[in-house]
């Protein structure tokens, strides 16, 4: 009587489970990224009866001056120092304004930057 030989699977689906796992936090990373440099979400909501209306709010940024105080940091993402502010030295004259907007933001400490931010031929930058 001859014996078969059986394959044994069990390494080839442990390698292909930690592939899986490798490339889940590779794009949970990229997307962690994403959402902290570019994608931070301004949402409005209106509630009514079960209907829930999503928009989004854009801040209005303004990056002319003409003296020193028209510049300051502003966070430009309506998250906080401890909640992973934006931060950019604009004119205090651009709408950054986050009343009745509801913003997910990542959780990360982003402290308002120590660097003067000043007027520079007309336009607000660090000095």
């Amino acid at each position: 009587m001859v014996r078969e030989k059986r394959r044994d699977y069990k390494p080839y689906f442990l390698l292909l489970v930690l592939i899986i796992v490798i490339l889940f936090g590779l794009l949970m990373k990229c997307h962690l990224d994403l959402l902290k440099s570019q994608c931070t979400i301004y949402v409005t909501s209106t509630t009514t009866t079960t209907t829930t209306l999503v928009q989004p709010k854009t801040p209005v940024i303004v990056r002319t001056c003409t003296a020193d105080l028209d510049c300051d940091w502003l966070s430009t993402n309506c998250c906080t120092e401890t909640a992973g502010a934006n931060w950019e030295c604009i004119s205090k004259q651009s709408d950054v304004t986050c009343t009745g907007v509801h913003v997910i933001c990542p959780q990360v400490i982003s402290p308002k930057p120590t660097a003067p931010c000043v007027c520079i031929h007309g336009t607000c930058g660090r000095g």
